[in-house]
């Protein structure tokens, strides 16, 4: 049987809650090991939902459960996003992103180099192509009735 993927997760914020039915639903793929807010009451409530630990800070948790991570999971506000994958990175952690994944071309090339080394990357989180409407817009714009596609803009709003 193959091992759950260890997962830490930075940012305890209401973004964190698009996540939940994954993690509750596939235990045996995915085992929350710690989870790190600034405001610890974020980090704990959530923590508390996997029998998992409560950090203050991503370093306290990175440095607490070395060895024990895979990945990590990074919902921050956009300033804090590539710090954070960095400091994953350099651990040798894969990270999944909520986008953007760094906030100027400089940090995204910076992250690259990192995901050089032995089993660390960085994946964006927010893509949407797979989805109930997003197959539908395809299934459309690729039938018979549409005609070709010159332009298409595609804005999404949620209620964050």
């Amino acid at each position: 049987m193959k091992q759950p993927i260890r997962l830490g997760i930075i940012g305890a914020g209401g973004i964190l809650n698009a996540y939940l039915p994954a993690l509750e639903e596939h235990p045996d793929a995915l085992f929350v090991a710690g989870v790190a807010d600034p405001l610890i009451e974020n980090a704990r409530s959530f923590a508390e939902k996997f029998s998992a630990r409560a950090f203050a800070s991503p370093e306290a948790m990175l440095d607490s459960l070395a060895g024990q991570l895979d990945a990590v999971l990074i919902t921050s506000p956009h300033f804090l996003l590539f710090v954070q994958a960095r400091m994953a990175l350099e651990r040798g952690l894969c990270a999944l992103i909520e986008t953007p994944v760094a906030c100027s071309l400089a940090e995204v090339r910076e992250l690259i180099e990192l995901e050089r080394r032995p089993g660390a990357f960085v994946q964006a989180g927010q893509m949407q192509r797979f989805g109930t409407t997003e197959n539908w817009i395809k299934r459309w714009l690729g039938g018979d009735d549409f005609g070709e596609p010159r332009l298409f803009n595609l804005d999404i709003y949620q209620n964050i």
